[in-house]
C-alpha cells in the first residue's frame, strides 16, 4: 500500500475503484429516482428540503459523499453537526449546499487527513463566514453545535 503525504496508509487503488464505483450507483439511483417524480412533486420536495430545485438535482448528483467533510469540518471546530441541524437546521443547509458544490473539496480532504486543521477555517473555504458565525453564537454556550 502507498502511503499519503502525511505518512497514513491509504487504500488499495482496487479499494478506491469500489468506493468510486459504489458512490456513482448511488448518485445514479438518486438522480434516477428524481426523475421519475414529477414536476411539481420534484418542487415540492425542494421546498420541503430548504432548496432551489436546481440545487436539488445537484446535491442529488453529488449524494451520498457530500457532506462526510462537512461533518469532518465541524468536528474539526468544535462543533456537533447534529446538534447544529437540531438547533440551526436552515444554517445546516446551507453548509451542506454550499459544501456540496465547493471547488476546494481536494484541500479540504488533504487539510482533514493530515490534522492540518488548527480549528481555524482555512481561506479558501466558501462557508468561512457562516462557519466562523457559527462559532461565535455557540461560543457562550448556547446549545448551537457545541460539543
Amino acid at each position: 500500500m502507498a502511503g499519503t503525504a502525511c505518512g497514513q496508509e491509504s487504500p488499495t487503488i482496487i479499494a478506491r475503484l469500489a468506493a468510486w464505483l459504489k458512490c456513482r450507483r448511488q448518485r445514479r439511483s438518486a438522480l434516477a429516482d428524481l426523475a421519475y417524480l414529477g414536476a411539481a412533486e420534484r418542487d415540492r420536495l425542494a421546498r420541503d428540503v430548504g432548496v432551489s430545485g436546481g440545487d436539488l438535482h445537484v446535491l442529488a448528483g453529488k449524494w451520498p459523499d457530500s457532506t462526510g467533510l462537512l461533518t469532518a469540518r465541524l468536528a474539526m471546530l468544535g462543533l456537533d453537526a447534529g446538534a447544529l441541524a437540531r438547533s440551526a437546521p436552515s444554517v445546516m443547509r446551507d453548509l451542506q449546499r454550499v459544501g456540496a458544490v465547493c471547488a476546494g473539496k481536494a484541500r479540504c480532504v488533504h487539510d482533514i487527513s493530515c490534522a492540518a486543521g488548527t480549528g481555524e477555517v482555512p481561506d479558501y473555504c466558501p462557508s468561512a463566514a457562516t462557519f466562523g458565525t457559527v462559532r461565535m453564537e455557540s461560543s457562550g454556550d448556547s446549545g448551537n453545535g457545541v460539543n
